[in-house]
């Protein structure tokens, strides 16, 4: 049987396969929600020494305190956004949510107060520290390795942008992004003209070139769009 021996929070990042994974005996789990790893010992030998770091947050952690940013809500009203809009793609079980919610608690970025009105409650709401994390993730250079894999956190990072980051910081965030994409479409523009190329695989890869290619053109659109229109700024925006 796997017994946990100990809560030591690790640094996990280092650990291939989406940094879940069996070591030898030591099994490396994950928090669902702030990626904080754990160590667990299948053949119960002694505790091991770990050196304490923080732990990360997921998608689904950042999707939170956005929500909770744009709007103080209850757990049920989130839970409701989640279920029934396409929030949900962010979040692999809706059970998840809950246990999300009170991990940024414990960890200072959410707190939760009394609600005043109608049926007795909790509101959750974000604290600066949580402001601070959200911002920081949203100010997070774009990677090749994000267009590859994430690029469904990119756009959650591009909606929440609109709340915190001054224009100019979503100008050059779209700009960044539309260039990775391009220099991704030309890599697989290459790979699709070798000879070994079979009928079947060109097909498949020139679908997945034409859908980076109208994401680069969408870049461009936002651009445009964001530059000739008027919204609120946040503080300290100095356009």
């Amino acid at each position: 049987r796997t017994a946990r021996l100990a809560m030591f929070q690790v640094d996990v990042a280092a650990f291939p396969d989406e940094r879940i994974g069996v070591y030898g005996t030591i099994v490396v789990d994950r928090h669902p929600v702030t990626g904080t790893g754990w160590f667990w010992d299948v053949t119960g030998a002694s505790i091991l020494r770990i050196v304490m770091t923080a732990g990360k947050l997921s998608t689904l952690g950042y999707a939170l305190l956005g929500l909770v940013h744009g709007e103080p809500r209850t757990g049920y009203a989130i839970m409701k956004i989640f279920r029934t809009t396409p929030m949900g793609h962010y979040s692999g079980s809706p059970g998840a949510i809950y246990p999300a919610l009170r991990g940024l608690q414990r960890d200072g970025l959410v707190r939760g107060r009394p609600r005043r009105t109608g049926r007795p409650g909790t509101v959750l709401d974000i604290t600066p520290k949580g402001v601070r994390r959200l911002t920081s993730w949203l100010r997070r250079s774009v990677t090749r390795a994000d267009v590859i894999w994430r690029l469904d956190e990119l756009m959650l990072r591009f909606a929440y942008m609109e709340q915190l980051l001054a224009r100019r910081e979503v100008v050059r965030f779209l700009e960044s992004l539309g260039q990775e994409l391009d220099e991704y479409v030309g890599v697989l523009e290459t790979h699709r003209a070798t000879r070994s190329q079979t009928l079947h695989s060109r097909l498949a890869l020139t679908s997945g070139i034409d859908g980076y290619r109208v994401q680069a053109r969408w870049t461009r659109h936002a651009v445009m769009q964001i530059r000739k229109g008027r919204r609120a700024a946040p503080k300290g925006d100095a356009r």
